[in-house]
């Protein structure tokens, strides 16, 4: 709400580029924990974009956010869906928005000149306290903390996503459990409780089946990536 990230697709040489914005929203009322987190989530998909951004073939030009991709129609450059990892994207951006924020926050520790500089850690410190916890995907992130704290996932997902080379990343994700298929279900299921979770918060009734589906769902990833954490030789710790 607070800030949010854009791209507006443009013709260019034979090809494509984007005119990339952060906008600020209405900001002046966030808490400054907020506003941080905010500000740098969306500086970081922008930053994890960055290589290898677009492909396009006969039909269809793919722009990279991470690990997932917007889609549009390239004869009228309309904007179609958005790939079924915007989930584990989002995941992935909170758990690197949260060690930003407590690398900034640890500048406490030094002996900060700038007024305006050191009263800002002095809030920052006084509201966060220890390590900082978003409120973003907060359900999204606990349910697969296993999985953000392997040690075999997370370092090579995070590399091939800032390097672009995310079609690597379903191969090595299913060579580790041996099947095929295994990361594109992965992908399903979180996007399935994710829009869930947004349908439980809209409705009034029926909220309880909602709520059995998503325990479901939830149960089906646990028991995914401790599959995927057993199999692994470098593991959470």
């Amino acid at each position: 709400i607070t800030a949010s990230f854009n791209r507006r697709l443009i013709p260019f040489n034979n090809g494509y580029r984007t005119n990339k914005v952060v906008f600020l929203n209405e900001y002046r009322t966030a808490s400054l924990p907020n506003l941080l987190d905010n500000i740098i989530h969306e500086y970081n998909h922008a930053v994890n974009s960055f290589n290898n951004e677009i492909s396009f073939d006969d039909k269809y030009i793919k722009v990279r956010t991470g690990v997932s991709h917007m889609v549009y129609d390239r004869e009228t450059l309309n904007f179609l869906y958005k790939s079924k990892e915007v989930a584990l994207e989002e995941i992935l951006n909170t758990m690197q928005t949260e060690q930003i924020i407590d690398v900034i926050n640890s500048f406490n520790k030094h002996n900060i000149t700038n007024y305006e500089f050191n009263n800002m850690l002095y809030t920052l410190n006084k509201e966060v306290g220890g390590l900082f916890k978003s409120e973003a995907y907060r359900y999204d992130s606990v349910l697969t903390k296993e999985l953000i704290s392997n040690k075999t996932f997370t370092p090579t997902i995070t590399n091939l996503r800032l390097n672009g080379n995310i079609e690597e990343i379903p191969y090595l994700f299913d060579n580790v459990l041996g099947k095929d298929g295994e990361y594109d279900r992965l992908n399903d299921l979180l996007t399935k409780i994710h829009k869930k979770e947004q349908l439980y918060a809209q409705k009034t009734l029926f909220r309880s089946r909602i709520l059995n589906e998503i325990r479901q769902d939830s149960q089906k990833v646990i028991n995914l990536i401790r599959e995927y954490d057993n199999k692994c030789i470098y593991k959470h710790t």
